[in-house]
């Protein structure tokens, strides 16, 4: 691959081309052990021209999970604590989404307002794994009204 020098206003960059002639025009990160940051700071975003970027922190994971079977369920929590399932028997991977309004709390068996994590509406999922051969379980609650919240499981 031979490197060709661009210079757009002043500013010099270099790429490589793609063994026939062309531009390499993306690039494919990968990481075997846990997923890869890439941030760009915005004084790079600013300085680069050309070049589109949608986010300046993105992250990628490559990693194959690995999950033969998945299911998914919707359920109201209330204010008793309750086992969060979708009825799939050693699962390895547990993710509960959040209710569209309000909160729930996430905890052990004892879980309160109080004592468990918060998880809101608007906030990203809270995504939990359980080894191969173990048992997680996990509780939630209200914040005093019912909310529908929906749970996905995978083996």
């Amino acid at each position: 691959m031979a490197a060709k020098l661009n210079d757009f206003d002043g500013v010099k960059s270099s790429a490589r081309d793609d063994g026939n002639g062309g531009l390499v025009t993306d690039i494919h990160l990968k990481s075997q052990e846990k997923p890869l940051q890439v941030d760009f700071p915005q004084t790079g975003l600013d300085a680069i021209k050309g070049i589109q970027v949608q986010s300046p922190s993105v992250t990628v994971n490559e990693r194959d999970p690995g999950f033969s079977s998945f299911k998914t369920d919707k359920f109201t929590v209330t204010s008793t604590a309750q086992k969060v399932t979708a009825g799939i028997t050693d699962r390895t991977a547990l993710t509960v989404y959040p209710p569209a309004e309000g909160t729930i709390y996430i905890g052990n068996s004892n879980v309160t307002a109080d004592t468990g994590i918060p998880l809101a509406a608007g906030d990203k999922p809270f995504s939990v794994p359980v080894a191969v051969g173990k048992t997680l379980f996990v509780y939630v609650i209200n914040d005093g009204t019912d909310r529908d919240v929906r749970v996905f499981e995978a083996k």
